[in-house]
């Protein structure tokens, strides 16, 4: 049934980015920004798109491989499962996440400055849109990453806002392994951020890099 449901739920969040890919407008995206009270942060938007897309990695049926390659015995991914649904799971500490992160997964560098000021609103969804296409990127490097031995595993995740809004994540990668995929969250991404008037950025080097960047939306068009 467990799996059944982890199924069910991997094709809804598929449905759910579609939707958004094809409603996003940067008008939209304008809006909730100078329209912000009770909103949510920047910098929450992305701790809670690191938390979201942690516990796929715990799913032995849809993402086996990446599974086993995390958790060599039963007991660590008992542990590392158990201490993030009592420590994680509520922590808004960019902090104790990176040392969770460090702890079972791979060397982490998170980097945020000036973004508690800057919060979106929720009346036209743009912080469920930001967080999912956040979300899609940190798990694709969760899975890529995976692959490589652990000393060897780097991630590094940063958002800043100056005359763009730019969040970035790259991940050592093994080039000479190639790892199947359907494709669809990427091509989901490019679809929203272009969309919204955004460019999608990625790029293969001695590291694979993402990047989504934005319009400033707390400036004057």
């Amino acid at each position: 049934i467990k799996n059944a449901i982890s199924g069910t739920a991997l094709i809804s969040d598929l449905v759910n980015m579609a939707s958004h890919s094809y409603s996003a407008s940067i008008d939209d995206f304008y809006y909730d920004a100078r329209n912000n009270k009770g909103g949510i942060t920047l910098e929450t938007i992305l701790v809670d798109s690191i938390k979201l897309a942690i516990p796929h990695m715990f799913d032995g049926k849809n993402y086996n491989k990446q599974n086993r390659n995390y958790f060599k015995t039963k007991e660590e991914h008992i542990e590392a499962k158990n201490e993030f649904q009592t420590k994680i799971s509520d922590c808004n500490q960019i902090g104790i996440i990176k040392k969770y992160l460090n702890k079972y997964f791979f060397k982490t560098k998170i980097e945020i400055s000036g973004l508690k000021k800057h919060s979106i609103g929720y009346d036209r969804e743009t912080p469920t849109k930001l967080i999912m296409l956040y979300t899609e990127l940190i798990l694709n490097a969760l899975k890529n990453v995976s692959y490589l031995d652990r000393d060897q595993r780097d991630v590094s995740i940063s958002i800043g806002l100056s005359d763009d809004l730019k969040f970035s994540i790259s991940n050592s990668y093994n080039k000479r392994r190639k790892i199947k995929t359907t494709g669809l969250g990427k091509y989901f991404v490019i679809k929203m951020v272009k969309g919204i008037n955004g460019k999608p950025v990625f790029t293969y080097n001695d590291i694979y890099t993402a990047e989504i960047i934005l319009p400033n939306l707390w400036e004057k068009k």
